[in-house]
């Protein structure tokens, strides 16, 4: 199963957005993303059992994880997606918990999500023109499903800000965490830099509970 997107990047149009990659072998997957269409030479892999992360670590493009499964249940993904069209990161989902095997020497997680996101892109997308995702050979059929533009190219959900779904106290660990390591994730009012005024627009939207 591949995923990928196009869309604009400083300017330039027609940029593929990175890709990820899940490959399966008899009794695991493993999964791949690279970001270098972009000019981020890194990844950054979060795990999430349920709506907790887990796990977060920056690694080189290439192998992000091996995954194995915990139980006698196939192994197998049931969703998979990009995170706001502005924000360079696609995720997978599976059906039940498993084992992630992450980095080098290989730590085991176990969780049910993992999402890969760019790290050291120089430059920000600008808008998202195409979000593709094609498969074949995974239990339970063939899949083929194109999303074409024009695309919702709105802001991400700034008050979810880890994109669980809801508006709690995890936001506010995540984006503190972005926020004190200067990465771009956190410029959430998109002024090209990441400052106190990225902590009030972040603050109003979770406030409010709503993005």
């Amino acid at each position: 199963m591949g995923l990928q997107a196009w869309g604009s990047v400083g300017g330039i149009r027609e940029t593929r957005l990175g890709n990820a990659r899940l490959l399966r072998s008899d009794s695991f997957f493993d999964i791949f993303a690279d970001f270098s269409d972009i000019g981020a030479p890194m990844q950054r892999v979060r795990i999430f059992d349920g709506d907790a992360m887990v796990f977060e670590g920056v690694f080189p493009n290439g192998h992000a994880a091996t995954v194995n499964q915990l139980s006698g249940l196939p192994l197998r993904p049931n969703g998979c997606g990009k995170f706001g069209p502005i924000l360079p990161c696609y995720w997978i989902d599976w059906e039940q918990r498993v084992r992630f095997n992450v980095g080098l020497p290989l730590q085991p997680v176990e969780g049910t999500r993992i999402a890969l996101l760019a790290e050291g892109a120089p430059n920000p997308i600008d808008y998202l023109d195409v979000f593709d995702i094609k498969g074949g050979g995974l239990a339970g059929g063939n899949f083929s499903i194109l999303s074409a533009g024009p695309a919702d190219n709105g802001a991400r959900c700034i008050g979810d800000y880890n994109m669980d779904g809801g508006i709690d106290g995890a936001d506010v660990q995540a984006f503190f965490n972005d926020w004190e390591n200067g990465r771009a994730e956190a410029d959430v009012n998109n002024d090209g830099g990441v400052d106190g005024s990225d902590v009030q627009v972040f603050f109003a939207a979770w406030e409010a509970g709503t993005c």
